[in-house]
């Protein structure tokens, strides 16, 4: 097994393995990790056909405002190194609930949140929709047709 190392490689050797073989190779440390990993703390250290294994200690940048683990921190992680793979390479569609002045907030460690953001709003062409959701209006017609409302 190598040293762990961070950083990126080419498009060109990207496209010369296959998934597996790329995780697999951050896994044994044969190709690099992307730099989050480093900043967050996380490490691949398992890969197989349907498994992978990402270990993190957590440290104080961790933890939320009672002094327990983030909950977030997995997903939050997670969504970072997709957004930081597509970068600049692929188009990528977000959709949330949650306006992107409050993601900041919900996500609660303003370095991984700035991360986000940076890779996301910037050449970003963003849709904010008004009125009320599909849910509901489907709920009051039903209500109103006099069906059960589920």
């Amino acid at each position: 097994m190598s040293a762990k190392t961070y950083g990126t490689m080419s498009a060109e050797r990207q496209k010369e393995l296959s998934g597996l073989e790329f995780v697999q190779g951050l896994a044994d440390g044969s190709l690099p990790l992307n730099t989050i990993a480093e900043t967050l703390g996380y490490d691949v250290v398992e890969a197989e056909r349907g498994r992978v294994v990402i270990s993190v200690i957590p440290n104080d940048s961790h933890l939320n405002p009672r002094g327990t683990v983030h909950g977030g921190l997995t997903a939050t992680r997670d969504l970072l190194e997709i957004l930081e793979d597509r970068h600049q390479r692929a188009s990528t569609i977000v959709t949330s609930q949650l306006p992107v002045e409050q993601w900041c907030d919900a996500i609660g460690n303003p370095t991984l949140a700035d991360a986000i953001l940076d890779r996301l709003v910037h050449n970003a062409h963003r849709l904010t929709m008004t009125g009320e959701s599909m849910r509901k209006l489907a709920a009051r017609k039903q209500s109103l047709d006099g069906a059960a409302v589920p």
